[in-house]
């Protein structure tokens, strides 16, 4: 079990990527509070993105089955866009 301290010092941490980092332009809009984490491995073979919102907490990791490299895709990109889109329909709902 986490502390309530331990998960403050985590949301401190993740919540300035949505705001001023690599995951700003993944932002759910009319959602608050949200966090996150982007992540590319080297040469661009995988890349993810984890998020929060109050109510949902989801990861989206993406690559090729034979390690071969995706471009110029990073967490903020394809995976930080397809968590948003997911998010945001999630945040819809009643």
């Amino acid at each position: 079990p986490f502390s309530i301290q331990s998960l403050q010092h985590m949301d401190k941490l993740l919540t300035p990527v949505m705001t001023h980092g690599t995951g700003r332009k993944c932002r759910v809009p009319g959602v608050m509070r949200q966090g996150g984490k982007t992540g590319t491995s080297q040469k661009h073979i995988d890349a993810l993105f984890v998020g929060y919102t109050p109510q949902h907490t989801m990861g989206v990791w993406v690559g090729n089955d034979d390690n071969s490299p995706m471009g110029k895709v990073t967490g903020a990109t394809l995976p930080g866009k397809m968590w948003q889109h997911v998010m945001g329909q999630l945040s819809e709902k009643p």
